[in-house]
């Protein structure tokens, strides 16, 4: 066996040699570039688009939905500042148009409208007004009236540049952005008073700004043009800044690739519906043997449902910013068996992934036998997609290097039943985008076929013990991994990714043990990369840092195009493993170590105490420190000494479960409340006593955790059955006097299925005492000096969690629910924090 150690020194001896192709680039400034804001929003629909707004505004699912009554219900728009409006349906069933009626701030819905509008129906207009970059988008749902409500992007030339190049005056010569030899000539006017500048472009291997300009155009100032003839996706904005030109330059719509559709053949005679995608301008006839990025998307393609899949593939063959390398491949993207058009007959059977190492296997074979691949096949997978692509490590198909993101699970039933517990939000959102739409003609995310969708969910119910059909959805300890990989997970994202990432390091061959890398979010799957307070699961009670948070995403992405890169079969595998090593260790003049490790860590302290992105090669070692459960709702870092029956009881109702607010929820359907990540969980407990509650008193200093928390509790129940579900808290009072008791994790187990080695279910004994394990899986967060450490329990939690009826009967049984007293034993309770030191913390300046 090799060591590290040795590998770090090979590397630096053969850096020379690697050098010798093209050499490893990466900027982490560069990167930022590639941050989208809403990574996993990309459908679209075919909603009318009014004149007003811009084109794109509101296609896709809007972030969130209000529907209003028909009798005009008033109700306080998006901008939280006072305004008001009335939204109603037309009573005339022939009519086509909807009143849209707004009010003056602070006068809700009386006095005279500001406006009084008539507008057709499937109309989407910008917010006029409003604090956010909001479009609204209305429609009529039966007697309802609903409004989506989108975030407008910035067009391509209204936001700041991407990156800025500084020409003198003079008309200084500077290679564009295309880096192909094309050159150009920027001149400020001589005249102040006029308002033109001068752009000149000049021919491909002209020697630079010499010969005949190909183009002499005189532009006005502040304009925005897209390139012409540049290889790569961009938009110019140029103007002066006093005797100096500048060049904006921004990622525009860029070349289209071309797209070939395939029907390939697996071992059973069943078709999978197969997108091909080549590089821009080529053909089958003109392509050289290229690496293939391959990708299984459970999600409709002809209704934009895996967008992000083309998008991220073509900033890697086109950087948005000139100063990252590119990874020239050929994409195939393949709808995953059982949906849309790859055998959608069998979407019951094959809906939780159990086919996807088969197939991996069959289409990869598949792959490497044309003459457009060069034998070096990558794994890219995002969601659903990672998950695929983590159950083709299975396949026995050798891959060159897999790119995977907020998803993957190692174990498929562990996120379905997370501690037991139906993921119920997450379940209802994916079997409907899954099982595909009412109306085929005319598809609607939001209107899917509730017979399938009501299928799989009985198909889930007849599983819900592990076994069975989860044993093909599953990586297998067997099963190696002999490949390095990108990874990005989120703090709050319903997969446990940064377990995942865990698994995959320990699984991993020798020589790919230390090629592993991981960023991980602040949020996940809840939706946006912006930080903006307010937007997506940003807390506007956090000081969330936005460049931070939008930095870590356009990392991960660069990240890939140089590691792609260096598995793309231009070198033997052993020397492109040893040139990835000398970048993770920073061998290589002029490229930037790339940590192992890179993570937000959140707070409600600002930066830079908190809310800042960290670097390792490893996560910092925790010392694994115990919360005692005291009496009189007192949270203990020394054991108490209590009598034996020392409880803290609450009554569970089933018929009035605790909503979810927050955590790691992928899909609520409330529009009031929040998504996902962390929030105040004083607004769902008011009013209840379905809870126990505990805290410290003020910390006397900051408090770091980063790593696994669980909660150990010892508990019995007057039912049969019974949740416990447990949230740590950072607590704090606001200047107003308002106590703030944020939730920063939390975990779930279902006594029945308590613990994890079970086959089958395991009733309570009513009145017997238990030991309740609950992982609140794994975290980064600083809980600042003369805060509190809070924590919660609680038996409900919807409907992020199925509700228990604590009746003790498997899901696919009926039986009348029962309430629940549930009692915590306080002494023997604890909850075990990764507490680590601040100072031992490295952050990652860009």
């Amino acid at each position: 066996m090799v060591s590290s150690l040795v590998l770090v020194a090979m590397a630096a001896t053969m850096a020379p040699l690697a050098s010798a192709g093209e050499d490893p680039k990466f900027s982490f400034r560069d990167a930022i570039t590639y941050a989208p804001d809403r990574p996993f929003s990309s459908r679209k629909n075919t909603r009318k688009v009014h004149p007003l707004a811009a084109e794109g505004d509101c296609e896709g699912p809007a972030p969130f939905n209000l529907t209003w009554k028909a009798d005009r219900t008033c109700i306080m728009g998006p901008e939280k500042d006072g305004t008001h409006y009335r939204l109603g349906c037309p009573t005339d069933s022939s009519s086509k148009n909807l009143v849209f009626v707004k009010y003056p701030k602070n006068v809700k819905c009386t006095g005279t409208p500001e406006t009084n509008i008539t507008l057709p129906l499937e109309t989407c207009i910008p917010a006029q007004g409003a604090t956010g970059p909001y479009h609204f988008q209305f429609h009529c749902n039966g007697t309802e009236a609903v409004e989506g409500i989108y975030s407008a992007e910035p067009a391509a030339c209204e936001k700041p540049a991407p990156s800025n190049i500084t020409w003198k005056a003079d008309g200084s010569c500077i290679m564009g952005p295309e880096g192909d030899g094309t050159h150009y000539r920027l001149g400020c006017p001589a005249d102040k008073s006029s308002n033109k500048l001068i752009f000149i472009k000049y021919s491909k291997d002209a020697g630079g700004c010499t010969g005949v300009p190909e183009t002499n155009t005189t532009l006005p100032l502040e304009t925005c043009i897209p390139s012409e003839g540049a290889t790569g996706p961009y938009h110019f904005k140029f103007h002066c800044n006093g005797t100096q030109a500048i060049e904006g330059i921004y990622p525009g719509a860029g070349p289209s690739p071309t797209i070939i559709n395939f029907n390939v053949s697996m071992r059973d005679g069943k078709k999978l519906y197969t997108n091909v995608y080549l590089p821009p301008g080529t053909t089958f006839a003109n392509s050289s043997s290229l690496p293939v990025v391959y990708v299984q998307c459970p999600y409709d393609s002809r209704e934009g449902g895996c967008t992000w899949v083309e998008q991220f593939w073509m900033s890697w063959n086109f950087p948005p910013s000139p100063a990252m390398q590119k990874f020239t491949s050929i994409l195939v993207q393949q709808e995953s068996r059982g949906t849309w058009r790859s055998a959608p007959e069998m979407y019951k059977d094959a809906i939780f992934w159990q086919y996807s190492t088969n197939d991996a296997h069959d289409t990869t074979k598949w792959i490497k036998s044309q003459s457009w691949n060069n034998h070096v096949v990558m794994i890219h997978g995002l969601s659903a997609g990672a998950v695929a692509g983590i159950l083709a490590a299975n396949s026995g198909e050798e891959y060159a290097a897999y790119d995977l993101g907020i998803g993957g699970q190692f174990r498929v039933h562990d996120t379905t039943f997370r501690g037991g517990a139906l993921n119920n939000a997450s379940t209802t959102y994916i079997s409907g985008a899954l099982a595909g739409p009412a109306d085929p003609e005319h598809p609607d995310f939001k209107n899917p076929n509730m017979t399938k969708v009501l299928e799989l969910y009985e198909e889930l119910f007849e599983n819900e013990a592990p076994g069975g059909l989860w044993n093909t959805t599953r990586f297998r300890a067997s099963s190696s991994w002999t490949w390095p990989s990108n990874q990005i997970a989120g703090w709050y994202d319903l997969f446990d990714q940064v377990s995942v990432f865990e698994d995959i390091v320990e699984n991993s061959k020798w020589d790919v043990r230390c090629s592993h890398i991981l960023q991980v979010l602040p949020l996940g799957h809840c939706g946006e990369t912006s930080g903006i307070p307010g937007a997506g699961g940003f807390s506007e009670l956090l000081p969330w840092n936005q460049t931070a948070v939008k930095s870590i995403f356009g990392i991960h992405t660069a990240l890939t195009t140089t590691f792609f890169n260096l598995f793309d079969g231009s070198k033997p595998r052993w020397l492109s493993l040893l040139i990835w090593q000398g970048i993770l260790h920073g061998v290589y003049p002029g490229v930037p170590k790339v940590p192992k490790r890179i993570w937000y860590v959140l707070s409600s302290a600002p930066y830079p105490e908190g809310n800042f992105i960290a670097q390792a090669s490893e996560f910092p070692e925790p010392q694994m420190t115990k919360m005692y459960l005291d009496e009189n709702e007192n949270l203990s870092f020394d054991k108490p000494s209590l009598g034996p029956n020392t409880t803290a009881d609450y009554k569970y109702l089933p018929s009035d479960p605790m909503p979810s607010y927050g955590g790691h929820l992928f899909y609520n359907p409330d529009p009031s409340a929040p998504v996902c990540g962390p929030q105040d969980q004083s607004k769902v407990l008011k009013g209840r006593s379905d809870f126990g509650f505990w805290q410290t008193i003020p910390l006397d200093k900051s408090l770091c955790i980063t790593g696994r928390i669980t909660a150990t509790l010892k508990i019995s129940s007057s039912a049969p059955d019974t949740d416990f579900i447990v949230k740590l808290l950072d607590v704090w009072t606001l200047a107003n006097g308002t106590e703030v008791r944020m939730a920063l994790a939390d975990g779930v187990t279902r006594m029945r299925w308590r613990d994890e080695s079970q086959k089958v279910q395991d009733p309570l004994i009513p009145g017997q005492i238990y030991t309740a394990v609950v992982d609140l899986w794994q975290m980064s967060w600083l809980i600042p000096k003369g805060h509190r450490v809070g924590l919660l329990v609680t038996s409900s939690n919807t409907p992020l969690y199925d509700v228990n009826p604590n009746n003790g009967l498997p899901l696919n049984k009926h039986g009348k629910a029962l309430d629940a007293v549930n009692s915590i034993y306080l002494g023997e309770s604890f909850v075990t924090l990764p507490v680590v030191d601040r100072t031992n913390i490295e952050e990652l300046h860009m």
